[in-house]
């Protein structure tokens, strides 16, 4: 597998704004990229209410999530299909704008709160159940790949191995940790009647760890207690449990280990997320 490799696109977006779906907010207001009166502007006003209640409720464990969500240190962005090419075009051009906007990677702790965080809704599919969500997912971060290799290297530090322990999913200028949310997740913190992804900076989490230790163990013992115990076996340290496990938290048993693990197979192929100029050889 190749990893650590540099960026080849630093700006402006390489990407096409033809199905971006971007929102953030300014000056106090949200705002989205859509038109007044769209129905897609309407599902993004929406969706956005609904996910900021979410994570702000007491079941969402995640206390950096909320204060990214309190200190509107978030781009929130929506879209209709999940399986468009054109969207999945539309998501990364989101991200690299946010990335942008939010100075992330070259100021990973931020001006105004280190944590900041990248949201993402979609309208359709509606999602059967925890291995169709599965399949969703992994459909689009095959898309996302195929198209962000064009234009970025694999982000450096980080491997395109999912199976390493310093694998992250890399998208425009970062690595990423990805939290998938749909109404059939198998964990009840990842229930959503919203069909959303957050995209985690990988430099975001690593700045905040550079804070010092004792403000990460704080912050992962509040994350850990407000998890519904047992604590699903996929959940773990960065580097120790794989994480593209941790993306759709299925359920831990045999059975569908084994459906997710041959989805990847056939979704992402034996050697996923390779660059382009390898796939052409």
């Amino acid at each position: 597998m190749v990893s650590n490799l540099d960026n080849i696109v630093k700006s402006p977006n390489p990407f096409s704004a033809a199905k971006s779906g971007y929102g953030r907010y300014i000056d106090g207001l949200f705002v989205s990229v859509y038109p007044e009166g769209l129905p897609i502007q309407s599902f993004h006003k929406s969706a956005h209410d609904y996910v900021v209640k979410l994570v702000k409720s007491e079941i969402f464990p995640c206390i950096l999530g909320q204060t990214a969500i309190k200190t509107n240190q978030y781009a929130f962005c929506a879209y209709d299909d999940i399986a468009n090419l054109q969207v999945a075009e539309g998501v990364l051009h989101d991200i690299v704008r946010f990335q942008q906007e939010f100075e992330v990677p070259a100021k990973p702790k931020g001006p105004r709160g280190i944590f900041r965080t990248m949201l993402v809704a979609f309208q359709k599919p509606e999602i059967r159940d925890e291995i169709h969500g599965a399949e969703v997912l992994y459909n689009l971060l095959n898309n996302m790949h195929e198209i962000n290799s064009q234009c970025y290297r694999w982000t450096v530090g980080f491997s395109n191995d999912p199976q390493s322990p310093d694998f992250g999913f890399s998208a425009g200028e970062s690595a990423h940790f990805i939290a998938y949310f749909h109404p059939y997740a198998n964990v009840p913190a990842r229930k959503s009647d919203v069909n959303f992804i957050v995209f985690n900076s990988h430099h975001v989490i690593d700045a905040f760890k550079a804070t010092g230790m004792n403000n990460y163990a704080r912050a992962k013992s509040i994350i850990r207690g407000r998890q519904v115990q047992p604590i699903h076996p996929y959940l773990g340290d960065h580097g120790v449990v794989e994480e593209w496990r941790q993306y759709t938290l299925l359920n831990p048993d045999q059975e569908t280990e084994a459906k997710e693990l041959e989805l990847m197979l056939r979704i992402l192929g034996e050697c996923p997320f390779q660059p382009q100029r390898d796939k052409k050889q």
